[in-house]
């Protein structure tokens, strides 16, 4: 029986989807942080379970010879990147790894993965920064949680996010003393400011920020004019107020302090309008070849296409190039009302958005006569629900395009749509997140 502190000396056989790698001691499952395949390791276990135990590395007995020094100090303690002790080549095997083991051993299908899609250069690419904000000691801290904790490892600088998120996060700490705001405190449930959000737009040069708090400052907009002064390119400072004693960062209020209430960024030839609460890829650069892979695999002669999940429409718009009707379907209400402003600014005419759930809207389209020649799926993590596939099946769709950053719930739903008779054409990774376990996937299916 595997126990919690005892050493073991295993070696790794692969890694799974969240970057670890698995060995086995004696048949049971153990799951190695920053473990490499091929790797001979001693081990301490600091997790045991039923079906599984975790353990770190105390000493190798043969090392991976991709294995770097990491490029950022405080790797090892922020949960922010999981693969920065490997070289950017061997990431992107890795990932390829990652998606293929899903396809078989969840999805049951046999397909080539075409290597990853990589960055040229694998930093500074996020576009998007979610930084909590708490107190230590009595200092301020501002930075990323250590893994599957609350506890914030305090950050200078941070070499995935825009380089504008460094000056950021000492304005932060800098607002706090002037303005003298309280830090919320989550154990005791007081206090005031909670997180930075911040939205770069890399097209524009534009820059949004938002204080969540739990309440709006008193001095709300010296702090905005202060952030103005010491960032000339912020457009849009916001206060959301979040008073619930929840993890979830945003609360259902955004409250504009000074300035314009988006900012602008572009896919493309599109420009799209991002407000505080938009979901937009966190990496342009890489978000346009994901997209740009999309429309190649849609046919050309599409007439009608279902784009299911679609939040502000970015895939929509891209697909109007292409596709004679385009209707995308979401859930978030603003995030309809955002797609609709980008139809506009783009002068798109060919697409229309629905507000509701693709499980709901899609079907009663199809009962209504309207069959797509193809569907695009970007669901979130937990993957699609089964009202919607056994939908698209039913009214024999020529294509499906299916778009996800998580490869089992992908592999779970691609194998429910083999199984009813369409044909995985193409499986392409695309490293939207590099320096982490994540790894986006576009996979066309076809029916004969």
């Amino acid at each position: 029986m595997v126990k919690v502190g005892e050493e073991y000396i295993v070696k790794i056989d692969g890694i799974n989807s969240q970057g670890q790698g698995i060995a086995h001691i004696e048949g049971f499952v153990v799951f190695v942080d920053y473990g490499l395949p091929g790797e001979i390791v001693k081990i301490r276990i600091y997790t045991a379970k039923k079906d599984y135990a975790v353990g770190k590395i105390v000493d190798f007995v043969e090392k991976d010879t991709h294995r770097v020094d990491p490029t950022c100090n405080v790797f090892y303690r922020c949960g922010g990147c999981h693969l920065m002790h490997v070289s950017y080549e061997y990431q992107l095997d890795l990932k390829r790894r990652i998606v293929e083991d899903a396809f078989k051993r969840i999805g049951k299908v046999d397909v080539y993965i075409k290597p990853v899609i990589g960055m040229d250069y694998p930093y500074r690419y996020r576009n998007k920064a979610k930084i909590p904000v708490g107190r230590r000691n009595g200092k301020i801290v501002v930075g990323f949680y250590k893994p599957n904790t609350h506890h914030i490892v305090d950050i200078k600088k941070c070499i995935v996010q825009h380089e504008d998120t460094d000056g950021l996060i000492e304005t932060v700490k800098e607002a706090i003393k002037k303005f003298r705001i309280e830090i919320y405190n989550e154990l005791e449930h007081k206090g005031e400011i909670r997180f930075m959000v911040a939205h770069r737009s890399f097209a524009f040069d534009e820059l949004m920020v938002i204080l969540v708090s739990k309440k709006i400052f008193d001095n709300a907009k010296k702090i905005a004019r202060y952030f103005k002064f010491k960032h000339p390119n912020l457009k849009s400072f916001y206060i959301n107020i979040n008073p619930k004693h929840t993890n979830e960062i945003f609360g259902e209020e955004s409250r504009l302090i000074w300035g314009e209430e988006v900012i602008k960024d572009k896919i493309g030839d599109f420009i799209f309008e991002i407000s505080p609460v938009s979901f937009f890829q966190v990496n342009s650069i890489q978000t346009e070849k994901l997209y740009s892979k999309a429309v190649e695999y849609l046919s050309e002669d599409s007439n009608l296409v279902f784009d299911a999940y679609c939040g502000i429409g970015t895939i929509s718009l891209c697909l109007s190039k292409k596709a004679k009707k385009v209707y995308g379907i979401e859930i978030e209400r603003s995030a309809i009302e955002d797609a609709w402003k980008n139809t506009r600014i783009n002068k798109v005419k060919n697409v229309e958005f629905i507000w509701g759930r693709s499980e709901e809207v899609i079907p009663r389209l199809i009962s209504e006569g309207k069959i797509p020649d193809a569907v695009v799926l970007d669901p979130p993590r937990k993957g699609c629900d089964k009202i919607l596939l056994d939908a698209i099946i039913n009214s024999n769709v020529k294509q499906i395009i299916y778009i996800s950053c998580y490869p089992p719930t992908l592999a779970r739903d691609i194998n429910i749509l083999v199984s009813s008779g369409y044909r995985v054409k193409e499986v392409q990774p695309v490293d939207m997140f590099p320096h982490t376990f994540h790894v986006e996937n576009i996979v066309l299916l076809e029916k004969d």
